[in-house]
């Protein structure tokens, strides 16, 4: 639903602002280049998938304009290790769909990659009003966390493709 939301803000903003609609189809444009030229491999650098995420917020941050703060933060051991391709784009999407897209004041969405020890934890976190009809005992009514966990060796070997991921 991304590609077609995308298209859509695209459609309403070539007219009353085409400097930011053709940015937008250039951005949509090199997201599409890299997931269609993307090896057919279970697993990529965590840089790797930053930088498609990094092409995702470009797109994002035009689309939501001033309403949208974000930080991105990969620890230097962390970089180089394995994870699934596309894994972390979904957790920012939902970010941006529960807890940007709702307000009408700025929002914050936070990314980090860290590795400890044989873990590799992904953690997108938004400070919106999450889901609707969340369960509040887990905090979904103040914002959202989501988190992947990744268990093996992480220092650029392949990680196991076990993981756990959580929208608290």
């Amino acid at each position: 639903h991304f590609f077609f939301n995308t298209l859509n803000t695209i459609g309403a903003m070539v007219h009353d602002d085409p400097e930011n609609a053709d940015r937008m189809i250039t951005r949509l444009s090199d997201l599409l280049r890299r997931a269609l030229d993307a090896p057919a491999s279970d697993q990529v650098t965590v840089r790797e998938e930053i930088a498609f995420v990094q092409e995702y917020l470009e797109i994002m941050l035009v689309r939501f304009a001033d309403r949208a703060n974000v930080s991105v933060e990969v620890d230097d051991d962390a970089a180089e290790a394995l994870l699934p391709p596309f894994v972390v784009q979904p957790l920012v999407e939902n970010a941006f769909k529960y807890g940007i897209q709702p307000r009408t004041t700025p929002g914050a969405v936070s990314i980090s990659v860290t590795a400890v020890a044989d873990e590799l934890e992904v953690q997108v976190e938004d400070d919106g009003p999450g889901r609707p009809g969340g369960d509040r005992r887990l905090g979904a009514s103040r914002g959202g966390r989501s988190a992947v966990r990744l268990v093996g060796p992480v220092a650029g070997r392949r990680a196991d493709s076990r993981c756990c991921c959580a929208r608290f």
